[in-house]
């Protein structure tokens, strides 16, 4: 098995969840063992609208779940709103059944591809669900203590 440090992600990733042969992983907040996923890397733009550095994702996901070992409900519907802004077209939202799991730094998702722009094009045909949705980890870097 391959594995890949994203210590020095500096922009949030999707970890798509399939058989890859592939392994990345994460030491999200102060959690130990460090977070990992079987999956393809699909980086996220971190750019925040020009004048608006206020407005890049990576502080704005450090907030809204910093110091957390879980996610609370008023977590996960900000991280909803913040995902609403990720992709134009895909519907990405925190996943519910799994939000225990869940931490700073390290939140599964569940993904609904959609249209031209999407970031996940051609990933329904090998990894979907039968429900039209792909299941996936987001992660970004955050403070943290490494040792």
């Amino acid at each position: 098995m391959k594995k890949v440090c994203l210590y020095s992600l500096e922009q949030p990733g999707i970890v798509v969840l399939s058989q890859s042969g592939v392994t990345y992983w994460n030491k999200t907040g102060d959690a130990d063992p460090r977070f990992q996923a079987e999956g393809i890397l699909v980086p996220i733009s971190n750019d925040p609208p020009e004048g608006h550095p206020e407005l890049s994702l990576v502080p704005r996901l450090q907030n809204c779940t910093a110091s957390s070992d879980s996610l609370s409900v008023s977590q996960v519907s900000e991280l909803d709103s913040l995902l609403q802004e990720v992709s134009s077209s895909d519907a990405i939202s925190v996943d519910r059944a799994r939000m225990g799991e869940s931490s700073e730094g390290w939140v599964y998702l569940t993904i609904r591809p959609q249209g031209e722009f999407s970031y996940f094009v051609g990933f329904l045909d090998e990894l979907g669900g039968a429900d039209g949705t792909l299941q996936a980890v987001l992660t970004w870097p955050c403070s943290m203590s490494i040792s």
